[in-house]
């Protein structure tokens, strides 16, 4: 089989190339930048790929002929939509047009995985799990950037007949992530064994999230992209939540050293949604269930955080 992984130097994009050069498949990964120096896999055919040059798109997608397009190259950053509105849309939509007219002319029998985001969901008013036809609402300006996406690619399918599935991962958590609060405790732990201190300052630890260890995403994708019908959605969720609070009293019982944990009313942000939790049913009824347990997750990254640079760290 042949694979192709648009933004290949992402979290997702490295662990899904893992696993399927480990499964024998020619892999292609397509990035704006070269192959990262940190992410050490030689059987990947890497290529620099402008997804907003519709030209390049093209021949790229003719000369590699995947089978399976995992589509995750995006500007993914909530607070930077808002910095980049423009560069956010062209990044989230354009680039994603730029690829479906390649599909169209060059490889309409491939299948496509389109990576949305659990962002474009309306809070749920009984903080249940929310299920795919929950009502969408755009709080961010990437969020309504993923809803257009997801609707391109919906009409794209519909129009010419192409495969297109789309997943709506909630909060992947793993090794080699940055910026969101798992790694940043980690970093912030590690930090306290390197340099000591006995207090960590913090926002608020009561937000509820449905957090998932990237194999267990990964699992779900590739079973998506093997057993997905042309149109359908699946949520990529856990299934049930973990308190930020119970996240950190995790990585405090495994810190090398003690601390005390204060609330600083200036970290502290308005929450609009204190609970999001995805309800994987769909994904389940395909034969996907999570493994990986949150508290070997977190032990996981924090082990991450601690081989790394200390200049990383």
């Amino acid at each position: 089989m042949k694979v192709l992984v648009t933004g290949a130097s992402g979290f997702i994009g490295r662990h899904l190339i893992r696993h399927y050069v480990d499964a024998g498949a020619t892999v292609i990964g397509w990035s704006r930048q070269p192959q990262p120096k940190d992410f050490v896999v030689t059987t990947v055919d890497w290529r620099v790929v402008n997804m907003l040059d519709p030209e390049a798109v093209a021949m790229a997608l003719k000369d590699d002929a995947p089978e399976v397009i995992f589509h995750l190259s995006a500007q993914c950053l909530p607070r930077v939509s808002w910095q980049d509105p423009v560069g956010t849309f062209d990044s989230n939509v354009m680039g994603t047009i730029n690829l479906l007219e390649a599909m169209k002319a060059h490889r309409a029998q491939a299948r496509l995985v389109l990576t949305s985001s659990s962002a474009i969901y309306a809070p749920h008013p009984g903080n249940r799990p929310i299920q795919e036809d929950h009502p969408t609402k755009g709080a961010s300006l990437y969020a309504v950037s993923k809803l257009a996406q997801e609707m391109t690619v919906r009409l794209w399918g519909r129009k010419y007949d192409l495969t297109m599935i789309t997943v709506r991962p909630f909060f992947v958590i793993g090794p080699e992530k940055r910026g969101d609060v798992c790694a940043d405790f980690a970093q912030r732990v590690v930090r306290l064994e390197r340099e000591g201190g006995d207090v960590m300052r913090v926002g608020n630890l009561e937000a509820v999230r449905d957090f998932l260890d990237i194999a267990d995403a990964v699992s779900a994708f590739t079973l998506v992209a093997e057993k997905g019908k042309p149109d359908e959605v699946f949520n990529i969720a856990r299934g049930s939540g973990w308190a930020v609070r119970d996240v950190l009293e995790t990585y405090r019982s495994m810190a090398k050293v003690s601390f005390r944990v204060e609330v600083d009313q200036s970290l502290v942000r308005r929450l609009d949604e204190p609970v999001k939790i995805g309800d994987p049913a769909r994904l389940t009824a395909l034969g996907w269930s999570p493994r990986v347990p949150i508290e070997e997750a977190l032990e996981r990254i924090l082990n991450y955080w601690r081989q790394v640079d200390d200049e990383e760290g």
